[in-house]
């Protein structure tokens, strides 16, 4: 009988930490790449604009907020589309189109030629 308490008490501790793992995991195991980083901040940003101009519509939000939220909703795209043009050190230039190609692709994405050895000198697209 005390064996198996003693098996089951196991059991269970092994299953909380099972289940607690992650919690105290180092490493971010879902972290998104950062095109797909800045794809999902901009899907949150055109729905809160959506979101916003609907609730102003039903009268929900006072035309000042409205203001407010929608100067610093424009604000904050503004800061995540010059954050999607800025090429990270390790980003190539295209040298068919100048557009930059991430370190891992082998061709452009956007007009499909092999990618080059050219390093970004830190220039957005086409410069």
């Amino acid at each position: 009988m005390i064996l198996l308490f003693v098996a089951m008490a196991l059991m269970g501790l092994l299953l909380l930490a099972y289940v607690t793992r992650p919690l105290f995991a180092r490493e971010t195991a879902g972290a998104l790449p950062a095109q797909e980083d800045h794809d999902w901040q901009k899907e949150t940003l055109m729905e809160a604009v959506r979101d916003l101009e609907y609730d102003f519509r039903l009268g929900k939000v006072s035309q000042q907020d409205y203001r407010e939220q929608q100067q610093w909703l424009a604000l904050e795209a503004a800061r995540v589309q010059a954050s999607a043009r800025r090429p990270s050190s390790r980003t190539r230039i295209c040298s068919a189109c100048g557009n930059p190609v991430p370190p891992k692709d082998r061709f452009c994405g956007d007009c499909g030629a092999p990618s080059s050895g050219k390093k970004s000198t830190g220039g957005g697209r086409n410069s």
